[in-house]
């Protein structure tokens, strides 16, 4: 078991990571449950299209373990797989060997419901490889034509026959190999087991062999533990997952200062095992997998099996709600917080006043902890609400940078106040498309609307009083219209990673920056004014080295104040306002963040 993927896991940058707590709770969540038999880590429908297209190109190599880096996405609190390496397709062998965690993939509940969506996804990826194929060997014009024809037959085959080929498999999670390892593979035996130590103090044990391993001593910085006595763990019970489990004082984190020394009893060869970084086994449950039992609030009536609404009137809601169905607040209804409390919707969520009748959401004290919307299959609306009090959404492993946060889930949000938020955003959209439309936001700590690979509009909304950007864009595309912006520290909008804005009609005053297009992101604004700005109206510059298409910005029929320099263009980056290129300038990117109105 040496290279037992479900019992040693490894994270890249180790030193880095784990200095924040946030992702050592991540790595000590995915370390327990990995080695669980059941499915709750891995983001199925990202998993099945990598096994497919193994499967299509019969080659296996490109999702075994030494070529795949997983990412741990904050949002759905899942891993999702990063396959490397792949190489040549050839005709499908229907005898297969899945290779963990894939076996585990393959027997969930999700597999299968799912294997149709997932399935024509990659076939529909397949279908076309050939011109994909075709216009990249237009480069190579002598190398030898590929078909993709292979590919097509392999997809139809898989399509046709998969569950039969599956039987196959080898989906057994044990080997019942009973060898024993003899002495010269003893003597070259680099680990006898795999350990992790926990903040409370529990060591937790894998034998790595088929041997009787023994424990001989714990040091702590060279200095061997008072009062331990040998252990002596049986290598006939390494067939499950179960670890020995030690429970030792020592409490906390001790990365790297654990060493255990071991034998195994019938060749006298030792070895000493370094334990790395303390896991923790506090505060990283995830919210994501509990479902709150609403028989316990008066206030929520079931409309049908995937519909649920909160009646009208005035409720306090004292504890988190974390609900798998569709929820509709009704007009007129004021819906108070206490300090811990917040609502997970994994549906489609609807607060729907009228301007008589609004929606309030607020605190019942200071503040409260916001909204998430999971993977609205619909669209979600949001109309005639006031919204206040907001701080960021942290739960155990979740940890969202947002008061108020739409993930996968498009959202149309009109006449609607968004007032006095903590969170880093105070609203967060994400992999999502929505409007926004006669939306107010003010008195923000932080940055107020966040817009994170995502499209959509702005139109007829207000922007005041805000500490960090009124808005911030990471990859997405997105039309602003007749739009006010006032008393901004930082930017008033801020165009990041690629992304494509159009602006119409907007009035910025009083901001740190009016405009800014940086890391390859294009910009085009027009019939807008821009005044009492403390750096720049406008800047073009890039931020991230590594993006190497140059950021741009043009403007027609803009209006500036003389105060200050209109604008900055760094150098390599493009800039046309009111028809005339502005000079290049040199800037230095790193100041620019680490002093003044962009210091975080």
């Amino acid at each position: 078991r040496i290279s037992d993927p479900y019992i040693s896991v490894n994270l890249l940058n180790e030193k880095k990571y784990f200095n924040n707590v946030t992702f050592r709770k991540y790595f000590s969540y995915i370390s327990n449950q990995h080695i669980l038999r059941e499915n709750k880590l891995y983001n199925n429908d990202s998993f099945s299209k990598s096994l497919f297209l193994a499967l299509i190109w019969n080659n296996m190599h490109g999702i075994y373990k030494q070529n795949v880096k997983y990412y741990f996405s904050p949002y759905s609190l899942e891993l999702y797989p990063i396959t490397t390496d792949q190489s040549f397709f050839s005709n499908l062998n229907t005898k297969i060997e899945l290779p963990k965690p894939y076996e585990k993939i393959v027997q969930s509940k999700f597999f299968k419901k799912r294997f149709d969506k997932n399935f024509n996804e990659v076939k529909a990826s397949i279908l076309n490889s050939q011109e994909i194929i075709d216009r990249w060997q237009n480069f190579f014009p002598l190398d030898k034509k590929i078909n993709s024809k292979t590919l097509v037959d392999n997809q139809k085959l898989i399509e046709d026959n998969f569950f039969s080929i599956l039987k196959e498999a080898n989906l057994g999670r044990e080997n019942n190999q009973t060898n024993k390892i003899s002495e010269a593979q003893a003597q070259n035996l680099m680990d006898h087991i795999y350990a992790k130590h926990f903040e409370n103090g529990e060591i937790h044990v894998y034998n790595l062999t088929r041997e009787d391993v023994k424990i001989k001593n714990i040091e702590v910085d060279n200095i061997c533990l008072e009062d331990f006595k040998e252990i002596s763990i049986n290598g006939k019970s390494n067939s499950d997952y179960n670890p020995y489990i030690i429970h030792t004082d020592l409490k906390g984190i001790f990365d790297n200062r654990i060493v255990i020394t071991t034998e195994i009893l019938n060749y006298k060869y030792t070895r000493k095992h370094l334990l790395q970084y303390s896991l923790l086994v506090n505060d990283i449950h995830n919210p994501l997998q509990v479902t709150t039992d609403i028989s316990n609030f008066k206030f929520f009536e079931k409309i049908d099996e995937n519909n649920y609404q909160i009646k009208k009137g005035q409720w306090v809601i004292d504890r988190p709600i974390i609900i798998d169905k569709n929820l509709m607040v009704n007009k007129g209804t004021e819906l108070i917080f206490s300090e811990d409390s917040y609502l997970i919707i994994k549906g489609v969520l609807k607060i729907l006043g009228e301007e008589d009748e609004k929606i309030i959401l607020r605190s019942l004290n200071t503040n409260w902890k916001g909204i998430y919307v999971y993977n609205g299959k619909e669209k979600s609306l949001i109309n005639h609400a006031i919204i206040s009090d907001v701080s960021f959404l942290k739960d155990g492993l979740l940890n969202l940078t947002g008061g108020i946060n739409f993930y996968k889930s498009d959202v149309e949000i009109t006449n609607t106040n968004f007032t006095k938020t903590f969170a880093e955003d105070f609203l967060n959209i994400v992999h999502s498309n929505f409007v926004l439309d006669n939306v107010k936001f003010s008195n923000s700590y932080s940055d107020a609307f966040d817009s994170d690979f995502s499209n959509g509009i702005i139109r007829n909304s207000n922007f005041n009083n805000i500490e960090g950007d009124a808005i911030d864009f990471s990859g997405s595309d997105v039309l602003i219209e007749n739009t006010v912006f006032k008393k901004i520290r930082d930017k008033a909008i801020s165009a990041g990673e690629e992304s494509s804005l159009k602006i119409t009609n907007i009035n910025v005053d009083s901001v740190g920056v009016g405009i800014a297009s940086k890391d390859a992101s294009n910009v085009d604004i027009e019939r807008s004014s821009l005044s009492n700005y403390k750096l720049y109206g406008l800047m073009t510059y890039k931020k991230k080295s590594f993006y190497q298409k140059p950021s741009s910005l043009f403007g027609e029929n803009i209006e500036f104040d003389l105060k200050n320099v209109c604008c900055l263009r760094q150098i390599n980056s493009k800039m046309f306002v009111n028809s005339k290129a502005i000079g290049e300038s040199p800037l230095n990117v790193d100041n620019l963040y680490n002093e003044g109105i962009m210091k975080k």
